[in-house]
């Protein structure tokens, strides 16, 4: 029955492809692997080797080693780090540009003209009033 089930796996799937594609992608993944060995280390590269061996990928340990005190902190750092420096690296020509081309002397009218605008003289009027 076994040669029977081969020659369907043949025939149909193409198994002896399917191996040798297979063989061919190991070969590949082996090979980075043994590149990736100076980029992460030896301890890396021997727990490679022990999850080839074995079949198998350690995925409680990689998922926990995400999870170390600190891990969390560190990462939102440097999120919060990125995040500040392309709202600066945004906002930095849009607010130089006015303030380069506006004397200080414009800004300081701007800021008494708002003030009026905005009420501030009959604010000022009521407080000396109360005081009086």
């Amino acid at each position: 029955m076994g040669s029977f089930t081969n020659w369907i796996a043949n025939t149909f799937y193409g198994a002896d492809t399917l191996t040798a594609e297979s063989a061919a992608i190991d070969a590949k993944r082996q090979a980075l692997n043994r590149q990736s060995a100076d980029a992460y280390g030896p301890a890396w590269y021997e727990q490679t080797q022990r999850n080839d061996a074995t079949g198998t990928v350690n995925a409680t340990q990689d998922i926990a080693n995400e999870f170390k005190p600190g891990a969390l902190a560190d990462n939102l750092k440097e999120s919060a780090a990125g995040t500040a420096g392309s709202i600066r690296d945004f906002l930095a020509p849009v607010l130089e540009f006015p303030l380069r081309i506006i004397p200080p002397i414009g800004w300081v009218i701007l800021a008494v003209a708002l003030f009026i605008y905005l009420g501030g003289l009959a604010y000022l009027r009521r407080v000396i009033a109360a005081k009086g």
